[in-house]
């Protein structure tokens, strides 16, 4: 009679669960991090076309803003250019009307006061020593090619003592633009 006396413990069978839960859970964890890693690629793809998209919105942005810019500066450097224009050519020049209506004033006579508007109306008084020199003065601006208009409103007569007798005549007159704008051109003034 033999008998077998075995002093090692013996090992028990492994389950066939436990492989199978530890396959599952690797299955699990592999296909957990296959899906991981291919939603990390998608966004990344897509975190790179939104910022390459991003790119030329902001690209096309500035040019619009350039374009509207460019627009805009040309707009009003036109604008302003038209102002400028404007402006040249409407002032009359203020010095060459007083030197004409100067030069028209008979010997004795000269100015009082002197209004003139933009437009190119011009309100005058002006002091003569007879009657005669008034109507003088009136028809000197009344042939003058740069006379459009004039009218005396009003003649009075001043006693200055005994022997000094001026005549205060109210003038309005209107101007020919064209004749001092012309004028203006030849000069360069």
């Amino acid at each position: 009679m033999l008998s077998d006396i075995n002093l090692l413990p013996q090992r028990e069978q492994r389950s066939i669960f436990f492989i199978l839960a530890l396959a599952i859970i690797l299955s699990i964890g592999l296909i957990g991090g296959g899906i991981l890693f291919y939603q990390y690629q998608s966004l990344s793809k897509e975190k790179d076309a939104k910022q390459s998209e991003s790119k030329i919105i902001a690209e096309q942005v500035d040019e619009a803003t350039a374009q509207l810019l460019t627009a805009s500066l040309q707009s009003m450097t036109e604008q302003y250019q038209e102002i400028v224009n404007t402006l040249v050519k409407l002032p009359i020049q203020t010095v060459k009307v007083l030197n004409d209506m100067t030069a028209a004033l008979p010997k004795n006579g000269y100015f009082k006061s002197y209004t003139y508007q933009d437009t190119g109306a011009i309100s005058l008084t002006a002091t003569f020593s007879s009657m005669e020199e008034t109507a003088q003065y009136l028809h000197q601006l009344r042939v003058s090619d740069w006379v459009q208009y004039i009218e005396i409103s009003s003649v009075t007569r001043q006693n200055k003592g005994t022997e000094s007798i001026l005549y205060e005549a109210n003038y309005t007159v209107q101007l020919k633009r064209e004749a001092f704008l012309s004028a203006k051109g030849a000069d360069g003034n």
